[in-house]
This record gives structure tokens, sequence and C-alpha cells, in this order.
């Protein structure tokens, strides 16, 4: 089931899974962010995003924002916010920085 977060320019697709049983959803939030969208900013998505799944949710995301947590030999402002929001919503990166998911001139 798609769930819409209505305040957010961002492109993203908030997607609820129902078990069978219809106990506890899970929640994917999937997200781009161009590259040319240097300000995006993710706080306000992150929060709209966990206040409808509660605790149980999985952010897959295509950020274009580099730093190092992620890979990246440097960071940029937009990659600077991210790592500074994800630490502040308490979220958790499954990644591994040795295997960057993307390599270039960033």
């Amino acid at each position: 089931m798609d769930h819409t977060l209505s305040t957010e320019r961002i492109p993203h697709v908030l997607t609820e899974i129902l078990p069978a049983d219809r106990n506890k959803s899970s929640f994917v939030l999937n997200v781009y962010s161009a590259p040319k969208e240097r300000r995006d900013y993710f706080g306000r998505l992150f929060t709209c995003a966990l206040k409808e799944a509660k605790e149980r949710l999985i952010i897959l995301v295509a950020f274009n924002a580099a730093h190092p947590t992620w890979g990246y030999q440097t960071q940029n402002p937009k990659g600077r916010r991210l790592a500074l929001t994800i630490g502040q919503q308490g979220l958790t990166i499954l990644t591994d920085p040795t295997q960057p998911t993307r390599v270039g001139t960033v």
C-alpha cells in the first residue's frame, strides 16, 4: 500500500508492506534526489516517514550526496546535511564504505 507524504517536494515513494496476519506493517521509503538539487534537506521527509511507519522503516536512496560515511573521499554540503540528519534522527546506515555505489568525479 503506497502512502503520500504530501509535505515533501523531494521525489519519494513510501510503501507499506502488510503481513498476512495484519500484525505489524513494515515500510519502505524510496527516495531520489537529483545531483542538481544541491539544497535538498531530508529531515522533514524522514520525520514524516518515521511518524507514519513508527519504528519499522527501511530507507532506500539515491541521494547524490558525497560523504566519507558512505564511501566518498570528500563531502559536499548536501552530504554533510544528510549525515547530520541521519545522526539526529537516530537512523542506522547499512552500507559498505569500501564499496561505494558510484565511482566518479564527486
